[in-house]
């Protein structure tokens, strides 16, 4: 609390919550919970702060609500029978789940790109110790948001591994504005130069470059199977600048050497963010702009600082009892106050996010960003 209050500087603080609001679960109807309506988390146990640090984003983690009619053979489709240890009563039944992409640690015991019904997520979530706000979309974007087409692709990245080989660049948009600063005066900063010395250093470690960067890099390139330092002598013989490299966009159509359901597979590789937009993409959500966006590029705060959310939603008085000043929705657990920054503040725009700063003292320039 106090890195990410203090340190990261990244505002709204971290506000401890009143005691009972703190200790529990928020019981609210579930049937208000839509079909494309966004989770942002937080778990303060370092690597979500040094994210949200990194990203310029008050969460470390994000998830979507789908919710639809599943048939007995879809329940065994999806898991659910492994994941819940249970059978749906009737030949199909409509089912509320949490859908995210994640890893398996010692506070989640599940790996990869998931789909879990939402008490068991929500049973999960409180005793990993998250903050959770939960966003709903807009008229517009509900109705807008198909949920077929949801589940369909989410069929087609189940079991998908984490996205470690986009993790970095989707964060790096610019040479220079994407980089934490370091106290107290915040005015020495990471550079590329210190991160491609450091990648040459540790290319020879087992998996790390090839998980982290190495694929990423090719594909920046065009080159395929080149080593770290072999990819940057390509690219200054291609006439690329190799801090201008790790911002070239990802892009959604690329296909990285990752696992499915803990074998060897070629697929997306999404991290949470990217794992939400994926969703509202392949729902509709971005068709106004002819779904020209590439999803690879979204950090936590790209997802919800989108201008996709009901700013008048009717939250049950629970939510306003428990968290009476929370304009980013309602929290439904968590010890602190779990508030997004420039929540729901920026349009649907062609090529979004691809050259965003994120410097997390100084956020005010997220919302001049123009479509790429």
């Amino acid at each position: 609390v106090e890195f990410f209050n203090a340190y990261a500087q990244i505002g709204p603080a971290l506000v401890e919550r009143p005691h009972n609001a703190s200790r529990e679960v928020l019981d609210i109807d579930q049937s208000l919970i839509g079909s494309g309506d966004f989770f942002g988390i937080m778990r303060l146990d370092g690597l979500d702060p040094a994210i949200g640090w990194g990203s310029g984003a008050t969460t470390g983690h994000t998830a979507v609500a789908l919710r639809h009619k599943v048939s007995r053979e879809e329940w065994k489709e999806l898991r659910l029978d492994k994941l819940s240890g249970s059978e749906i009563s009737s030949d199909e039944e409509e089912v509320l789940m949490v859908c995210e992409s994640t890893v398996k640690n010692s506070y989640w015991d599940r790996d990869g790109v998931q789909c879990n019904l939402y008490d068991d997520w929500v049973e999960a979530a409180y005793r990993a110790g998250y903050q959770v706000v939960w966003s709903p979309l807009s008229p517009k974007y509900r109705k807008q948001f198909d949920a077929q087409k949801a589940l369909d692709f989410f069929k087609t990245v189940q079991g998908l591994q984490y996205g470690y080989h986009n993790f970095l660049f989707g964060w790096i948009d610019t040479p220079r504005d994407n980089y934490p600063c370091m106290p107290p005066d915040y005015t020495t900063c990471v550079e590329w130069i210190h991160l491609e010395v450091l990648s040459i250093l540790l290319d020879g470690h087992a998996g790390l470059a090839e998980s982290m960067w190495l694929e990423a890099l090719n594909k920046r390139v065009g080159t395929v199977g080149l080593r770290t330092i072999e990819v940057y002598k390509a690219a200054i013989d291609r006439g690329i600048n190799l801090e201008m490299l790790p911002t070239i966009p990802e892009r959604d159509s690329w296909l990285y050497n990752t696992t499915r359901d803990g074998s060897s597979a070629r697929g997306e590789a999404m991290v949470c963010s990217t794992f939400v937009c994926r969703m509202w993409k392949a729902a509709g959500l971005f068709q106004e702009v002819g779904n020209e966006v590439n999803c690879g590029e979204f950090t936590p705060y790209d997802v919800y600082s989108l201008k996709v959310f009901d700013d008048d939603f009717a939250f049950p008085a629970e939510c306003k009892e428990a968290d009476p000043n929370n304009p980013s929705g309602c929290q439904i657990m968590g010890k602190y106050t779990l508030r997004l920054n420039e929540f729901n503040s920026r349009e649907i725009s062609a090529g979004m996010a691809e050259l965003c700063p994120s410097l997390a003292q100084d956020t005010s320039d997220h919302k001049d960003v123009e479509a790429w």
